[in-house]
């Protein structure tokens, strides 16, 4: 679980830096935990 917590953390630095919105993030990091979760 830390490895995605890192990688979580990298993502949403990532979408600051580009000026993109908090919604944008957390809709992106909705659909990539509904991913994660499908394939386990």
């Amino acid at each position: 679980m830390a490895d995605f917590e890192a990688l979580l953390y990298r993502f949403k630095r990532n979408i600051s830096i580009l000026g993109r919105s908090k919604s944008t993030f957390e809709n992106y990091a909705r659909h990539v935990d509904a991913i994660a979760l499908h394939y386990g």
